[in-house]
């Protein structure tokens, strides 16, 4: 009996460990085990907990994700410090959460902020199929009761935006539900995609579904909110009221809002206003100045000028290789600037040629006789 897979092990630090997660739509399951030296897998200690109302709205991805983090958060002290196995029957979750690879861009923020947490962990993340992970998913469905959580303050502040927008937040919830195409959209960002669509209208949100989530019955991509179909009209008359050009337009739209054929209806729109077409303004077509390539590293190097937080900083970018070198002035002065590219010049070697702009530093003659006396050709922008 005591030798039985299912009796929990003392926790040995010279054995393989491997913390397998799950979520259901009620709570999370977690399992820290051991992979013994004859290959099989003995129980350290069990957890669950049931979710949260607001946690209940997570997206299916979100659940998963959040179970992660409540078994690295609960056996933290067995995994910190320490190579270990993660197990999850998600499988989006491995280009997510895997080691070295880069978060995606429009993946929700609470998922974003957790791939950097699991930043100071050692592990490898491993799909196991739902059939082979029957502990952990009974776990996530008969979890411990806790007591509610609030929402984080991030949530809030940012949410506070859709009450802003020209319809409300509760607005576009409710046509949501009633939306053909959302509505089954909501149904599978909560509760889980299948492995494939055939309708036409799903394939766009099928083609974002690990980055889908739901904040109070409101679908977002990202930051995204994603508009029904009837606040559609209403929302670009909004997005165009000051009649900026097309491409703000479009900018201004990929920072709050989505649908599909967003930017196609943003073209239209732009094209079909009277009051666009007669104060559009048509200049002269000229050909845009083209660099030549550059072939070698050092060969020609770009200064400008930047300012961050209230600092200036000496910006020196390698045409070829794109390698920066940036670095702070309390001046801008012809001076300050010839001193500070006498110490980089040393490193790297004399460049044949530098791009400036026209600012009074770049053209004192002062800086035209460093260059000179160096042999380097002076390129103003």
């Amino acid at each position: 009996m005591l030798g039985s897979k299912t009796v929990l092990t003392h926790y040995d630090p010279s054995l393989p460990v491997l913390l397998a997660t799950d979520a259901s739509t009620k709570g999370l399951g977690v399992v820290l085990s051991h992979r013994m030296p004859n290959g099989e897998k003995r129980p350290i200690a069990y957890a669950s907990r049931s979710l949260t109302k607001a946690e209940t709205n997570y997206a299916q991805i979100e659940k998963e994700a959040l179970s992660i983090m409540f078994g690295i958060r609960k056996f933290r002290q067995y995994v910190y410090g320490r190579c270990f196995t993660l197990i999850t029957d998600h499988k989006p979750l491995l280009k997510i959460f895997r080691p070295k690879n880069n978060i995606p861009s429009m993946a929700a923020a609470r998922i974003q902020r957790w791939s950097v947490e699991l930043w100071a962990y050692q592990y490898d993340i491993q799909y196991k199929r739902s059939e082979d992970h029957s502990n952990t998913d009974m776990l996530s469905r008969l979890p411990e009761a806790q007591q509610q959580q609030q929402h984080h303050k991030q949530e809030t502040v940012y949410f506070s935006f859709i009450n802003e927008m020209p319809v409300s937040a509760a607005d576009i919830a409710a046509e949501t539900k009633k939306d053909p195409t959302l509505a089954r959209v909501l149904q599978f960002t909560q509760n889980g995609w299948p492995s494939y669509v055939d309708e036409e209208n799903l394939k766009p949100y099928f083609q974002r579904k690990e980055e889908l989530t739901v904040e109070s019955g409101v679908l977002q991509w990202g930051l995204r909110v994603i508009i029904p179909q009837k606040f559609g009209q209403r929302m670009l008359q909004e997005l165009h009221e000051n009649h900026q050009r097309m491409n703000k337009t479009k900018a201004v739209a990929r920072s709050y809002v989505y649908w599909p054929n967003l930017e196609r209806d943003i073209e239209t729109m732009v094209n079909e206003c009277e009051a666009c077409a007669k104060v559009k303004n048509n200049p002269i077509s000229a050909p845009a100045f083209v660099w030549t390539f550059s072939s070698n590293p050092w060969e020609p190097i770009h200064i400008d000028f930047a300012e961050y937080q209230g600092l200036k900083y000496l910006l020196l970018i390698d045409a070829f290789s794109k390698w920066p070198e940036i670095i702070p002035m309390k001046t801008t002065t012809a001076e300050k600037i010839t001193d500070v590219l006498r110490q980089i010049f040393a490193i790297h070697g004399l460049p044949t040629t530098l791009v400036s702009d026209n600012g009074p530093p770049f053209t004192s003659s002062e800086f035209e006789n460093f260059l000179t006396t160096n042999g380097i050709k002076h390129i103003t922008s």
